[in-house]
């Protein structure tokens, strides 16, 4: 099934509906006998009777067998009133080639069930659209990874290919695989080498096992992100005949062996970014670290050269030991001496974090962070801000005030309401699990005080925020490349969150007024793994009471209070048609005043076919209707219901950097 609200359908076909009693049937007959067909259900809620969620609910049934098997159907609670909504649905013919939908109210829906129109085609087997070589490769790996819930062409038609992978603007090829923490399990498939196309590979955070195959063909392949799974074996000494490989990941696996010297050497000179730590059966040659008895089994010794070995062993273990207490020696003084450097009567650390936590993946060794996340006094809290003189805000975590570092540098600073004590463990937890998030997209985080109340000290973005722009405060017009080039940071910050932490973050109040912009208007996400009134989540837990923006909130989360990547997803999405139009999330509409949602207005304009009137009009036209476009429609499919239609994070990335490359070419 399908849920779609931006299907182009005559208006006239929605100003009336075949509607009934409690239950009604439509059926159609002399179809070919268990063939399988495709039909589309059209929706209109043009009663003005009904004027709430709840009041017209109800199933459809072909042949006895429930089609909304994803909750019953209700109309005004997807899109509200007098806008355009439709359903899809995958269904056989039974053996006399009749098939007979009943449409049924649940118990206490108010009204009857009601459909515009409905269109209904037989599935016929054909060459895909996609080359066929392709198709095979993917139909494998599905079978492989169990994705088998995926089906039809894997590009086609444009917008309803398979959300994990990417495919060229021709659809000739697969330029990319995007499964990470996708839950999927199994060994790599084989058949990756067959997509010579590919340029991006993620299927991180899985629980993959066995060897790494071979992926000689993909010559065009620039990251390879196989981090955070189980897979075993050697790394491949071909990974480094890949020209084109600049990011390999490899990191947190059971892999063991030799680590092939071309490769770091490519990442020595900078040429590729390799990350393997995390697998404690790898050697590195070029430090020395492999001796013969990691490669190939010892001969027996005699008796005498174990004595001569047992004496070398004492004298080279204390050569270690020494070196180790040197570099130790090293390591404090350099703390002491940055610490000292950074001292003044303005504002100077109390210390520095010296928490033990895990790298990402289970199976890091423990391993400290030191020198990186500063504590300041509470009096040095109050001194940096001038006793909260200059209030820059009001965030989700509390108050925000601008500050001043002993060095001269400006810093926003962040009180919490919760004097210390108040989950004093899960905010230093907090701060150990930010001290390990570094994006250039994401709001860097300098030091915290947890005195007399919890205090966080990040760094001062100097424009403002997303929202200061679009909606007035600053008196300039933002372009459309520089809202798209927003647009594109916030997606890829939010990528990160979703897909190269671990543990995920999920931010739970994406919004214009989270999204600030440094001098150069490069946006970051802020406000984000620091609860509100509550500890960190885990993933898919039900959390205690609703986090979010009016407007920004998933409507399923609403409901079920389970927390996914997917509500971050909504959010985003509407976060777009608030860039695109210039409008909030909710607004009133002219001159009913009526209280509209953006996403309603948006699916509204496109049925009527005014596409132009979605586009803020301050651009006065300067932009890439193409560009624009596909902006929109990326947003749409964030904000689909029910929300595993949503793409991920990194695809929407690659849809607007897309967008980018159209705005970008015709200058």
């Amino acid at each position: 099934m399908i849920a779609d609200s931006v299907d182009q359908i005559p208006e006239k076909l929605l100003q009336t509906s075949l509607t009934g009693s409690r239950d009604f049937t439509v059926s159609r007959s002399n179809l070919e006998v268990n063939a399988v067909h495709y039909v589309q259900f059209h929706f209109a809620e043009i009663d003005p009777l009904v004027n709430s969620s709840g009041m017209r609910v109800f199933n459809i049934f072909a042949n006895d067998v429930l089609l909304s098997t994803d909750g019953p159907i209700d109309v005004f609670n997807s899109v509200g009133a007098n806008t355009a909504y439709s359903y899809r649905y995958v269904l056989k013919s039974n053996a006399s080639g009749v098939v007979v939908f009943t449409f049924t109210s649940i118990a206490s829906s108010t009204f009857p069930p009601s459909v515009a129109a409905a269109e209904l085609f037989e599935v016929r087997q054909i060459d895909a659209l996609t080359p066929t070589p392709i198709v095979r490769a993917i139909e494998a790996i599905k079978t492989t990874l169990g994705l088998d819930r995926y089906t039809g062409d894997p590009c086609l038609p444009v917008g309803y290919g398979y959300n994990w992978l990417n495919c060229s603007s021709d659809n000739t090829g697969i330029t990319a695989i995007l499964l990470s923490n996708y839950e999927t399990n199994g060994r790599i498939p084989a058949e990756l080498n067959d997509l010579t196309t590919l340029t991006q590979v993620q299927m991180n955070g899985n629980n993959l096992t066995g060897e790494i195959p071979d992926l000689s063909a993909l010559e065009l392949l620039e990251t390879l992100d196989l981090s955070n799974n189980s897979l075993n074996g050697s790394i491949p000494s071909y990974l480094a005949t890949l020209k084109n490989l600049k990011s390999l990941y490899l990191q947190n696996n059971n892999l063991s062996g030799t680590i092939p010297s071309a490769l770091l050497q490519r990442s020595q000179a900078s040429l590729l970014t390799f990350e393997f730590s995390g697998n404690p059966g790898l050697c590195d040659s070029s430090n020395g670290e492999c001796s013969s008895s990691q490669s190939s089994l010892q001969a027996p010794q005699s008796p005498r050269s174990n004595s001569k070995r047992s004496k070398t062993v004492i004298i080279l273990g204390i050569t270690i030991a020494g070196i180790f207490l040197l570099g130790f020696a090293i390591g404090v003084f350099a703390c002491f001496t940055y610490k000292k450097k950074n001292s003044s009567p303005h504002i100077r650390p109390k210390h520095e974090v010296h928490s033990q936590v895990k790298e990402p993946g289970p199976k890091n060794p423990v391993t400290p962070i030191m020198c990186t996340i500063r504590k300041f006094s509470y009096k040095d809290i109050e001194t940096a801000t001038k006793n909260f003189s200059i209030k820059l805000g009001q965030g989700g975590f509390g108050p925000v005030y601008k500050g001043w570092l002993d060095d001269g540098s400006v810093v926003a600073i962040k009180v919490s309401s919760k004097i210390s004590g108040q989950a004093s463990k899960e905010f230093l937890n907090e701060i150990d699990l930010l001290s390990r998030v570094h994006h250039k997209s994401l709001v860097r985080l300098l030091g915290y005080s947890n005195e007399e109340k919890q205090v966080l000290v990040y760094e001062f973005m100097s424009e403002g925020s997303l929202f200061e722009h679009i909606h007035g405060v600053y008196n300039s017009v933002l372009p459309w490349l520089i809202r798209l080039r927003i647009a594109l940071n916030a997606a890829e910050g939010l990528s990160y969150l979703h897909e190269g932490c671990n543990p995920q973050i999920i931010h739970r109040d994406v919004k214009s007024s989270n999204i600030l912009l440094n001098d150069q208007m490069e946006a970051k996400i802020s406000d984000f793994g620091i609860s509100r009134n509550q500890p960190i989540n885990e993933i898919g837990s039900t959390p205690t009471s609703i986090m979010g923006t009016p407007g920004y909130v998933d409507p399923e989360y609403i409901g079920s209070l389970k927390m996914t990547e997917r509500i971050d997803v909504y959010s985003f999405g509407v976060l777009l048609l608030e860039i695109v139009s210039g409008r909030p999330p909710i607004f009133e509409s002219l001159p009913s005043k009526q209280t509209i949602s953006i996403i309603n207005w948006v699916n509204s304009s496109i049925l009527h076919g005014i596409i132009d009137a979605i586009i803020d009009p301050s651009l006065h036209g300067q932009y890439n209707v193409e560009s624009v476009s596909k902006v929109v429609q990326v947003a749409l499919t964030c904000v689909e219901m029910p929300s595993y239609k949503r793409p991920r994070m990194s695809k929407v990335y690659q849809v607007l950097k897309e967008a980018m490359e159209i705005e970008t070419s015709k200058l």
